[in-house]
């Protein structure tokens, strides 16, 4: 058996592991974003090629803005403080995404999941912050 057929094999099946990856937003639509994996995946023949698009669940308050806040700490003083305060995520924003163990269909809705079918699915991906 040719050594290389063997080392292609297991190369194949550890890329098709997905565990974490960063992503551009293309598109947001309630609690789900469409986002562009940045990093090339290889072809059966070795050859690099784009991944495609894939949701990703967005978790409540996954983005925060740095605002400043006056406020009145006496009749003739105020003060003014960095706050965090949450800010909506949009187009082009850069994440990190997150890929779970399995199905997440269910678990986002708060109902416990079967025994998975698949597993470290990229289609399984929760937005996990901004960058």
């Amino acid at each position: 058996m040719d050594m290389n057929f063997f080392y292609r094999l297991i190369n194949n099946a550890v890329i098709n592991v997905h565990t974490a990856y960063i992503a551009k937003v293309i598109s947001i639509d309630g609690s789900y974003a469409v986002v562009q994996p940045l990093t090339y995946t290889k072809d059966a023949g070795g050859n690099a090629i784009k991944q495609a698009p894939v949701a990703a669940f967005v978790p409540a308050n996954v983005k925060y803005a740095v605002k400043n806040i006056t406020y009145r700490v006496s009749e003739t003083s105020t003060e003014t403080i960095d706050v965090l305060v949450p800010s909506d995520l949009k187009k082009d924003d850069i994440v990190y995404c997150g890929v779970c163990e399995s199905d997440i269909s269910s678990a986002v809705k708060g109902i416990m999941t079967e025994l998975p079918v698949r597993h470290h699915n990229i289609n399984d991906s929760v937005i996990l912050r901004v960058l």
